[in-house]
């Protein structure tokens, strides 16, 4: 499920860009017509680049596609966009 990607995306958040002190963090979505976009968005350290396996294995499990944008001068975008017709395999 998208869900568990994005939930993901947030622990990335936590563990990585805050070095679990806390601080914002904005998820949004929106219909782009055949697919769901959600991006998770923080002002912390930038993420660092993402590797096979661990986590970004987890995302990849559960989104069509994973796009990572750094922000200036701090912070990260992580974009999840899966499928609408991939939403009908999943229970």
């Amino acid at each position: 499920e998208l869900g568990n990607a994005v939930g993901e995306a947030l622990k990335n958040v936590m563990k990585h860009a805050y070095d679990g002190s806390g601080g914002p963090v904005t998820v949004s979505w929106r219909d782009e017509g055949d697919q769901v976009r959600v991006e998770v968005e923080d002002l912390g350290h930038s993420a660092p680049p993402f590797q096979e396996g661990g986590g970004f294995g987890i995302m990849r499990a559960h989104a069509s596609e994973i796009d990572t944008r750094r922000l200036h001068p701090r912070g990260t975008v992580v974009s999840l966009t899966k499928k609408k017709d991939e939403f009908d395999d999943e229970h």
